[in-house]
């Protein structure tokens, strides 16, 4: 599948709490932001990028992307993300890859193999040691009608719910490369992000 027919979405609409209302997107690591992580790795796998965001705000415009917001007001979740950006390229491409803010070891051949994987499914959605990872994966921009029901009508508040109403697959990741999938949720895990990279700095060649 050409990466032109595949755009992008970086879920940002998070609130944080547990890192003290700082927006994860934009915590540092290793001098860089979070969403600047995610953004070197996430944007060479795909065509157009847009933001998912709860509300469009000016401390994301540095980043030079489409902002999208919920599609309605109040936090509702990543599902909500998902709707707002489907419908915001739902024109442009024929699938969406989505990723998390806060994951800055996101494989870079993350939407290659999930691409490869999608055979008829609706949505390709990894699985790591039989867990799903819904914030990492593929779905057809078609699904964007119904996903707005989904969210506004019917107010589903997950992913596992709305996959139980399409056809979708799992993508099975080798086991052993949970890292890659770190997500910064808290100060125990930025911590744990910090100390990979620090590691990755001693086994480098000189």
């Amino acid at each position: 599948m050409p990466e032109q027919a595949i755009a992008g979405a970086i879920l940002a609409g998070g609130r944080s709490r547990r890192m003290g209302g700082t927006p994860k997107a934009l915590l540092e690591l290793d001098g860089r932001t979070m969403l600047e992580h995610v953004l070197e790795r996430f944007a060479p796998q795909v065509g157009r990028i847009v933001l998912s965001v709860e509300r469009p705000a000016p401390e994301w415009a540095r980043f030079g992307l489409v902002q999208v917001g919920d599609p309605v007001p109040g936090f509702h979740g990543p599902l909500a993300g998902l709707c707002a950006a489907l419908e915001a390229i739902e024109n442009d491409a024929d699938w969406l890859a989505l990723a998390p803010c806060d994951a800055p070891f996101l494989p870079r051949d993350l939407v290659q193999r999930l691409s490869a994987h999608e055979s008829a499914a609706d949505a390709v959605v990894v699985r790591l040691d039989g867990i799903l990872q819904p914030t990492f994966s593929l779905w057809r921009c078609r699904l964007a009608e119904d996903l707005r029901h989904a969210v506004l009508e019917t107010h589903l508040g997950g992913f596992r719910q709305f996959l139980k109403g399409i056809h979708w697959t799992a993508l099975d990741w080798p086991t052993g490369d949970g890292a890659a999938f770190l997500n910064i949720n808290d100060p125990d895990s930025l911590a744990a992000a910090r100390r990979r990279i620090a590691g990755q700095r001693e086994t480098k060649p000189c």
